[in-house]
């Protein structure tokens, strides 16, 4: 074998004569698989063979179904997958991501119910009952101090002097608070009436919320039946007497 065999052989070998050395080229991107759900988002990261890829391009091959920006943050629009791509700027060395989205589930009932009070139609623009206006000193399980709101149904049905169960659709929020005003433990508790629910409770409908926007518990809340139910011939409610 010539001398020029040699060094070609050799060369080949050890990755000298392809631009950029090629050995020492490659982009790993972390986590190489990705499973998500419509509208959630999840960090990448990327890493390269060559030090002096300090930053990188981020691109999607199915924005449709997943997008990315500068950053590597990966966000989820649609059923199906995509192949999230890492480019470093220097060496144009590329690395891959797998990228697998799953329906997102449908919202619980407490879901659909927080969203509408905290976004559609803010709980905190409501009225307040008249004789409970402002905070008041409140007892486990709420906090110390606590405010209650009451939505345009419930007010219509005061203002019109009811008698008896108040309307399907009302709503009451209940805020829970320290003794300094700050939301403390599960802030939010909310009834919802809602038609043949449960004709036990007045189909009250019961949710209890983080203050991080978390719905803890929903439903036939027993602790919140027991508690409101010797109040059950005011339509167990504390705060005002119809």
């Amino acid at each position: 074998m010539s001398r020029s065999s040699i060094r070609l052989s050799l060369g080949i070998a050890l990755g000298v004569f392809a631009v950029g050395c090629p050995l020492l080229r490659g982009v790993t991107v972390t986590p190489k698989n990705l499973a998500m759900l419509e509208g959630e988002m999840a960090q990448l990261s990327a890493s390269s063979r060559d030090p002096k890829d300090t930053s990188f391009t981020w691109s999607s091959g199915n924005p449709g179904v997943a997008t990315v920006d500068n950053t590597g943050k990966v966000t989820a629009v649609a059923e199906g997958t995509a192949t999230i791509t890492a480019t470093g700027t220097i060496s144009l060395a590329a690395g891959n991501a797998e990228v697998s989205v799953a329906p997102a589930p449908e919202p619980t009932m407490g879901e659909t119910l927080l969203e509408f009070i905290t976004k559609e139609d803010p709980y905190d623009e409501w009225t307040q009952f008249p004789d409970a206006q402002g905070s008041f000193d409140s007892s486990p399980p709420h906090g110390p101090k606590s405010r209650v709101f009451i939505n345009g149904v419930v007010n219509d049905a005061l203002a019109a002097n009811f008698t008896g169960s108040l309307p399907d659709g009302s709503i009451i929020v209940k805020e829970s608070f320290d003794e300094n005003m700050v939301e403390s433990g599960d802030s939010l508790t909310v009834m919802w009436k809602v038609d043949g629910f449960n004709p036990d409770a007045n189909d009250w409908f019961w949710s209890m919320n983080s203050s991080d926007g978390k719905v803890l518990a929903e439903g036939k809340i027993q602790g919140c039946i027991s508690c409101h139910g010797i109040r059950q011939n005011n339509d167990f409610i504390f705060l005002h007497t119809f």
